[in-house]
């Protein structure tokens, strides 16, 4: 009795296991899908971009001198009229007499050397009219001739230099002479630079006892709550990027970032060469970013932002991974769908596009089943297969 048990566990085992190798042969094999969604699809791309002050000014110094006086530190608030700087012109004055006095004495001495030149000159032409005789005499050879000529124009080419010099010490010695006028018409031992408008001080670097140069700049004034977002985006992805296109300025605080919405206000075609962190050179085009929101005006100047760009953008649209489409023969791009249950190779057309994902346009709508990677084996019209998401 035993033993026709044991018979009979061992029969229904080699059954099973019959069984179970026939249902893995004649089983549909597992693809992975996509179920298709109506979602929306951007093409977008972030840059660093700068807070710029749509107004600022350089202050300098007309007659420069000594800082005896700085009335303004960085970031003072300033107002029409107030004074900024006071300069000691004594010392100027003392400076532009020497410069004058020097410049005279090179003019003396170019003023020598001039007549050296012209006497040196009238002596080779003398020569150079002598040689030409005796060479058509026979006397002297065509080489003695040309070293002749070439002594000749060597002698013209001094005296013009002299000519030079001494035209432009002349200039020198009249700029300097009509500062010294100018300074003593004013007969104030004392400059001083008042601002011309409101604004903010920035860039400060004169210091008292500083001497500044005639021309020299002391600072710069730039308007509070009036500045834009300047941003340099690489040329291949500029397409899309027009004027009036709406972007998002996000400013990277320690606790919570802050959105703005921004409008481009410029766009400055010409390809300018920009250092990528990297150490890269790369062509950029320069953005201007017009910001006006609430919030925005206590933004300082010259803060680091992040903008985004959006150049295309899709709604209410079907998305398919990158890899689910495929080009047949007659370059037409499909995707394999999973209808009942069998593979049905579907024409579509692409919409906007990233990196991973495409917009498609076709016999699809929201829950259709598409095969994510069209590489995966085995894929032909018709097949059954088993859908894995």
């Amino acid at each position: 009795m035993k033993k026709k048990i044991k018979i009979a566990l061992i029969v229904c085992a080699a059954l099973a296991v019959t069984g179970t190798a026939a249902w893995a042969v004649t089983r549909p094999p597992a693809v992975e899908c996509v179920v298709l969604e109506s979602s929306i699809l951007e093409n977008a791309f972030n840059e660093v971009g700068e807070v710029i002050p749509v107004e600022e000014t350089d202050i300098y110094t007309k007659t420069g001198g000594k800082l005896l006086d700085v009335r303004v530190v960085e970031g003072s608030a300033v107002q029409k009229g107030d004074l900024l700087f006071a300069f000691d012109s004594t010392s100027r004055m003392l400076e532009l007499d020497t410069q004058k006095k020097a410049f005279e004495s090179e003019r003396a001495g170019a003023l020598t050397r001039l007549d050296q030149a012209q006497m040196e000159e009238k002596r080779q032409r003398d020569e150079l009219e002598s040689a030409k005789s005796i060479h058509e005499s026979g006397g002297l050879s065509d080489q003695q001739l040309n070293n002749q000529q070439v002594s000749y124009d060597k002698a013209v080419k001094d005296r013009e230099l002299a000519s030079s010099q001494i035209k432009y010490l002349e200039s020198q010695i009249s700029a300097v002479g009509s500062e010294i006028e100018s300074r003593s018409r004013e007969n104030q031992s004392e400059t001083k630079v008042y601002a011309d408008r409101d604004g903010i001080v920035r860039d400060l670097e004169a210091n008292e006892g500083h001497v500044i140069p005639p021309g020299g700049k002391l600072c710069s004034l730039y308007q509070p709550r009036q500045s834009r977002v300047d941003c340099f985006i690489l040329v291949e992805n500029t397409e899309g990027v027009r004027v009036g296109n709406e972007v998002e300025v996000t400013l990277r605080m320690r606790d919570m970032d802050k959105k703005f919405k921004g409008t481009i206000e410029n766009v400055v075609w010409g390809a300018v060469e920009r250092v990528s962190k990297v150490g890269l050179t790369e062509k950029r085009i320069k953005i201007e970013i017009a910001v006006e929101e609430n919030g925005w005006e206590d933004v300082g100047p010259y803060w680091p932002v992040e903008v985004r760009f959006v150049t295309a953008r899709a709604t209410d649209c079907l998305i398919a991974p990158k890899t689910a489409l495929f080009e047949d023969t007659g370059n037409v791009f499909k995707v394999w769908a999973v209808r009942d249950g069998k593979l049905v190779d579907i024409a579509v057309e692409k919409g906007i596009q990233t990196p991973s994902q495409t917009e498609i346009r076709g016999d699809l709508k929201p829950g259709d089943v598409i095969v994510k990677n069209t590489r995966t084996k085995n894929i032909a019209s018709g097949k059954k297969v088993r859908v894995i998401t």
